[in-house]
């Protein structure tokens, strides 16, 4: 039976799982905002979040996401950021191919 998934630590867990997958960034900042982000050329497309994993793709699929409740939308200051969102940890299965899906959409591929 697999192990149910909550919590910040198995989102930490699942995020390092990520990380090992993609090269080190040399553009990534070292400090501050996006020092802990997986970047591509500078620009971030995923990070950790409260727990969950944010993600930045086109907002089109964005929308998609959030309509099907896969997914939640990002809201920084009072304001939804439309080219990003949350995957909670209960979508788990869905973070290594959004992942790569945000990796793409950022690095222009």
């Amino acid at each position: 039976m697999p192990k149910q998934l909550s919590g910040d630590s198995d989102a930490a867990d699942l995020f390092e799982r990520l990380r090992d997958r993609y090269p080190i960034d040399s553009k990534r900042p070292v400090r501050g905002f996006g020092s802990d982000a997986l970047t591509c050329d500078g620009r971030i497309f995923a990070a950790l979040s409260h727990g969950k994993l944010l993600l930045k793709l086109p907002r089109s699929r964005v929308d998609e996401l959030i309509s099907t409740h896969v997914a939640e939308p990002f809201v920084l200051r009072e304001r939804i950021m439309r080219e990003w969102l949350l995957l909670p940890v209960q979508r788990a299965e869905l973070w290594p191919v959004l992942a790569e899906e945000a990796h793409r959409f950022v690095s222009g591929a």
